[in-house]
């Protein structure tokens, strides 16, 4: 049987039952396919007189309010007593009951077939977006661009004074070249680029060791070799931590707001331009952030388990202490959103899926939301069935943008 057949008899059956006029094969066949919850209320929907006028009128299918009032007047003037008229009554009755039963078998195919093509449409688009893979884009300093890529299990990058090598989602500085006073004062001019497009993740380890994992859309700015001071980089995006401790060099990390310094440790700074807060999240160890708009002054002292935010607008750093795991789940292949604005979420998946969002209005931004964990790797499909069973939001996909609305509920009976 073809997909629209089966449709039909759907319809059909439903038609039926509600007009009474199912037998018990056709019964059993009907309970069948009830047995699933989304088609139990579904049939709810189909069979509630009210809401079949009220969706036909919404979609101009038919005169709906001059086509209801008629047919209920009719069949209540078949409930009124009449005098017998043999075979013309008969002949009337029939055809009004037959023009019911044809009414509710138009608008049960109309809810089943619309209601399962939208629902294949959404499969169709689900299925093409995907999730991120590890990529980037070195960028050395003479200026030649290296694409990286997972597809690319090892190579030798040759850059000014260094190599570079790259095993699997990962790049190393540990092993340079020159190793001399005169070869490493070379080096310490010389700045490379890692760049993650969204849709991307990739680790670096710097040529003191530390390791940091970059997020999607993220970019980092270091030395090919540290100085003796300091071990400066540079972020706009996400990136986490794991800084190899030197206690006569701290390591600072730079954003456009803020500065985090530490001399070994783990922590995560989030730090994207069209966010409204830089937020440093300490896993172990200790660090000072301080922000560009106070010069760098009173330095916020963070213990682990703590965050420290920056708020942009006000340009005030408070702290608070949180769940770790929740705000680096990134790093392990998940993404866990516990109490958080939709808007934010829609930031962190848009970036990882590499999709465009819009919004109905501002309220479904800031509607909030506690789906925990997810798994990165996990096609879109999987986000939107989790959002959808929510019953709050739509989301409407097309190719690689989605808008975002509320989902409009049906009042209950």
């Amino acid at each position: 049987m073809s997909l629209k057949d089966k449709h039909i008899e759907i319809a059909s059956l439903i038609a039926k039952s509600v007009t009474g006029s199912i037998d018990d094969s056709e019964k059993k066949r009907l309970q069948v396919w009830l047995q699933e919850e989304e088609n139990t209320n579904l049939f709810n929907e189909v069979a509630d007189a009210d809401e079949i006028f009220a969706s036909m009128d919404k979609h101009n299918q038919v005169d709906v309010q001059k086509g209801k009032a008629g047919l209920l007047r009719k069949l209540e003037q078949q409930r009124e007593p009449q005098k017998p008229k043999g075979k013309i009554i008969s002949f009337n009755w029939m055809r009004y009951v037959a023009a019911s039963v044809i009414l509710l078998f138009s608008v049960g195919l109309y809810f089943v077939i619309s209601h399962q093509l939208e629902k294949d449409e959404v499969q169709v688009v689900e299925t093409a977006v995907v999730p991120g893979t590890g990529k980037a884009i070195l960028s050395l300093s003479d200026g030649e661009k290296v694409e990286l890529s997972t597809e690319k299990k090892v190579q030798t990058i040759k850059g000014r004074e260094v190599e570079i090598m790259q095993n699997s989602s990962s790049i190393s500085y540990e092993k340079l070249k020159h190793e001399t006073k005169k070869g490493k004062k070379k080096l310490l001019s010389r700045k490379n680029t890692l760049t993650v497009p969204k849709g991307g993740e990739w680790m670096v380890v710097l040529s003191d060791g530390t390791k940091v994992w970059l997020n999607s859309d993220t970019k980092l700015v270091y030395p090919v070799q540290f100085g003796e001071d300091e071990r400066r980089v540079h972020l706009y995006g996400e990136a986490y931590f794991e800084v190899a401790h030197n206690k006569d060099k701290p390591f600072v990390v730079a954003t456009k707001t803020i500065v985090t310094k530490v001399l070994g440790t783990q922590f995560n700074i989030k730090s994207y331009c069209g966010e409204s807060e830089v937020q440093t999240t300490l896993v172990e160890g200790s660090v000072a952030v301080s922000s560009k708009a106070n010069d760098y002054k009173d330095e916020m002292i963070l213990t682990p388990n703590h965050q420290a935010i920056f708020d942009r607008q006000s340009k005030t750093i408070t702290t608070r202490e949180v769940d770790c795991d929740e705000f680096i789940a990134w790093k392990s292949g998940y993404f866990d959103f516990e109490d958080q604005p939709l808007e934010l979420i829609m930031n962190s998946l848009s970036r990882w899926y590499d999709l465009n969002v819009s919004y109905e209005n501002e309220t479904v931004k800031g509607m909030r939301f506690s789906v925990g964990k997810l798994k990165r790797y996990d096609d879109f499909s999987a986000v939107i069935q989790l959002f959808e069973k929510t019953n709050r939001v739509k989301m409407t996909i097309n190719g690689k943008n989605i808008n975002v609305s509320t989902k409009t509920t049906k009042k209950n009976k």
